[in-house]
């Protein structure tokens, strides 16, 4: 009897070492996914007609796609894809069918240079046959 009890116990101890660690792991992943979960369901998800910057562009996304603002998509690839924090684009376009939190989840980056921009009046001042020459010249000089 004394073995027996002595075998029990053992097992037990067995049982707490081993499965312990199992259940704590299981615990961690479950508010892990329930912290990124409540991450996604705080982020604006826009869909339609997305007007971007101030005016710059508009976008019509249909039904086929949504969209995360700057905030929501810094938010988004920091704390749920990893990037580093400080995202400078005007935000994202994903897939609307795909959960934003599946690995077959894929972006499109949206963000906006001024350089090179020219203005319709500004375009309207420009003498193109004398800019194109201007660059061809320029061009074959580069190239020697």
């Amino acid at each position: 009897m004394y073995t027996v009890k002595r075998i029990s116990i053992s097992m037990l101890i067995l049982f707490i070492t081993v499965v312990h660690p199992l259940w704590a792991e299981t615990a961690s992943e479950d508010a892990y996914d329930k912290e990124l979960e409540d991450i996604v369901s705080s982020l604006d998800i826009q869909k339609g007609n997305i007007t971007l910057g101030d005016g710059v562009a508009q976008v019509s996304l249909g039904n086929q796609f949504r969209f995360l603002a700057e905030k929501d998509a810094d938010i988004f690839l920091s704390k749920i894809w990893g990037n580093p924090p400080g995202f400078g684009g005007w935000g994202l376009i994903i897939p609307a069918n795909t959960p934003l939190l599946s690995q077959d989840l894929w972006a499109i980056v949206v963000y906006y240079d001024e350089d090179g921009y020219v203005s319709d009046k500004e375009a309207e001042k420009i003498n193109y046959d004398k800019l194109l020459k201007t660059l061809t010249k320029e061009t074959e000089e580069d190239s020697k």
